[in-house]
Order: C-alpha cells, then sequence, then structure tokens
C-alpha cells in the first residue's frame, strides 16, 4: 500500500496520469485507471460530481455531452440512468466507490470535487474504505479543502489554481497539503516559495517530453499528464541518469499574446531559436499544426540573431528533412492551406 505523503515528494520526480489515463485511455472510467495504473504512474487523477439521488460519479464536464454524446447533466440523472451512459462508446461511467476499489492503494489516488456540496460524502466514503494514507482531496474550490481538514484532519489536501499570480500564500492558510498550479504558473520564484511553505508543486497538464524537463527544474515535485506512459518512461530515464540537467537552463518558455506556450533556446542575449506558433495563420503555423498532430514531439523553431530571424529553420526530435520536405509538397495541396493562400494577403 503505497502513502500519499512519500508520492508528493518522490524523486527525481512523480508522475500522475490526469483523468485517470488521459488521452490514452476513456477519461474517467474503470479502463482508463486500469490504464494508468498500468503504465507505472504514481497518482491517479480523477474528477468527481454527483448523480440526482447524490451518488458521487467520476466526470470531468458539467454534462456528458463531450465523453459520451449525451446532452445531460449529471444532476438530472438519477444513477441508474446515468449507468446507462457510455464514455467513448465504450465505457460506463463509474462511481466514486468503483474507481476506489480499482486503484485500491496500488498507486495513489487525486479527486478533484467539482461540486463542494459532495465534501461530506467523499470525505466518508475515503473513512469507510481506510483509504486515507493513499488518498488526497483536491479542488479549485477554498471552501472543499477548509470542509475536508474539518472532517478529516488528517487527510491529505491540495489546491488546484490557473490564473496568475497564483494561490500558495492562501493554500497554507486553507490549511492545504500541496498546491496544484497550471503549468506555466509554476516558475522557480513560486515553487521555491511553495517549498518554504513545505508544500510540494504538482504541475498540470504537462504531455511533452521537454515541458516536463523544464517543469522539473524549475522545481515542480510532480507532472500531471494525459500521456502517462510517455511521461513515466522519462522519469525512468532521469532516475538512470540520462538526461543532463546541467543544459536546461538554455531552454526557456514564453506566453505568446494569444495564450500559447512556445519553447525558447537561448545561445546569448540576442541570439536564440523560438518556437513557431502552431496556432499562427500562415503557411508555417499550418504545417507546424500538422506536422504536431501527427508528430506530438516534433518541434520546429526558427533563428533569431539581433531582434531578426534569419530564415534558418531548426528540426527537433529527429525528423528528417527529407521528412519535412515530402509533408510540406503534399500540404500545398491541402484545403487548410488553400485556405490561408486565400487569406495571406490580409494577413501579410
Amino acid at each position: 500500500m503505497v502513502r500519499i505523503d512519500e508520492l508528493l515528494r518522490t524523486k527525481p520526480f512523480g508522475v500522475v496520469a490526469h483523468r485517470g489515463g488521459g488521452l490514452e485511455a476513456p477519461e474517467n472510467t474503470i479502463a482508463g485507471i486500469r490504464h494508468g495504473l498500468k503504465s507505472r504512474a504514481d497518482i491517479i487523477e480523477v474528477d468527481i460530481r454527483g448523480s440526482k439521488d447524490g451518488e458521487p460519479i467520476l466526470l470531468h464536464d458539467p454534462d456528458f455531452l463531450r465523453v459520451a454524446g449525451v446532452d445531460k447533466r449529471p444532476e438530472d440523472l438519477s444513477l441508474e440512468e446515468i449507468k446507462q451512459i457510455l464514455v467513448a462508446d465504450t465505457e460506463p461511467v463509474p462511481t466514486l466507490q468503483e474507481a476506489m476499489e480499482a486503484v485500491q492503494g496500488k498507486a495513489g489516488m487525486f479527486l478533484e470535487i467539482k461540486e463542494p456540496a459532495l465534501t461530506p460524502k467523499v470525505v466518508e466514503l475515503v473513512g469507510q474504505m481506510e483509504a486515507q494514507d493513499w488518498y488526497a482531496v483536491i479542488s479549485f474550490y477554498d471552501e472543499v479543502i477548509t470542509k475536508t481538514k474539518e472532517l478529516m484532519p488528517s487527510l491529505t489536501t491540495g489546491l488546484v489554481y490557473s490564473k496568475p499570480p497564483g494561490r500558495i500564500k492562501e493554500a497554507a492558510e486553507l490549511g492545504a497539503d500541496f498546491v496544484l498550479p497550471y503549468y506555466p504558473l509554476a516558475t522557480i520564484k513560486a515553487n521555491r516559495f511553495a517549498h518554504s511553505l513545505e508544500l510540494p508543486v504538482v504541475a498540470w497538464t504537462i504531455d511533452e517530453e521537454l515541458e516536463a524537463i523544464e517543469a522539473v527544474r524549475r522545481g515542480v515535485d510532480l507532472v500531471a499528464t494525459d500521456y502517462p506512459s510517455r511521461i513515466v518512461k522519462l522519469k525512468k530515464r532521469a532516475q538512470k541518469g540520462e538526461i543532463v540537467y546541467k543544459e536546461r537552463p538554455a531552454l526557456q518558455t514564453i506566453i505568446t499574446k494569444d495564450g500559447r506556450l512556445l519553447y525558447k533556446i537561448v545561445r546569448s542575449e540576442d541570439h536564440f531559436f523560438l518556437e513557431q506558433n502552431p496556432a499562427k495563420k500562415s503557411k508555417y503555423g499550418v504545417a507546424y499544426r500538422k506536422l504536431k498532430e501527427q508528430n506530438p514531439r516534433f518541434i520546429m523553431f526558427w533563428e533569431i540573431k539581433e531582434n531578426e530571424y534569419t530564415g534558418k529553420m531548426l528540426l527537433a526530435n529527429m525528423l528528417s528533412k527529407k521528412d519535412i520536405d515530402k509533408f510540406l509538397i503534399g500540404l500545398l495541396d491541402s484545403d487548410e492551406f488553400l485556405k490561408y493562400e486565400d487569406i495571406k494577403e490580409e494577413l501579410e
């Protein structure tokens, strides 16, 4: 049986399977949880909402439309009716108890309470299943943290947040045991502040290896990911010493005006490589977006010297120029590229 307090301090970093199995399996289902366990994630995270008859069930969104094509909210349906709904057309919606029984201490478990009124029922179930040691309640809602600590002071809790400047101080004041920031907020300074208050940091949602490496360099303790198999492999490489940590300070990230997080490789103050923005409406934006759909770990950088683009491109993650050229030639006749051709004069 694992202990959540130990998992929050896993070295070199811990891996949290987001929504059970992330995007590698149907989210918030028993199949997803089993995939998360099979991937050897340290912690399984799931989302909790309530049925019409008050039963805690697994669901992230306010309704079942995205995951099951059913435009109904759980609070309007009985548990019996919810059990007729299939996530991804294959998996039934599990109750919280079924989810906890599937994990049964083989990994840690984060339960994100989406509806504060469910807190007493969730805490009661934890007590019934004697799951205090391997279980943590997490939430965006302050009242969930305070109510959980009131009902079961020994139960581990974490405050989730997504907006700057973050909520580390508030988390400590609420009595939370760790913080879960949206990953751009997990800066070196913020992580040091959290650690000074003895609060481990769980950053979400990080899917690429370079992002995970950068997050750990900044001091993040655990990485929540939609690709647990990929990030667990990275963790194993780090445990073997295959990741060269001393080289990481050259890698930075920037946030664009449209909210995109892009990589920046710095060689000197006036010489760096900047990742192509996949959201940009240009032929290279179109190409990069399509390439990343097919090859998620591929990264395209442009060289910049003295505030000017040199026109030189750096291709990361071992895709050959031959492969890129072949892709770009095929792209020229695609509908999406032709749409760009129609509007490029407006953009240039």
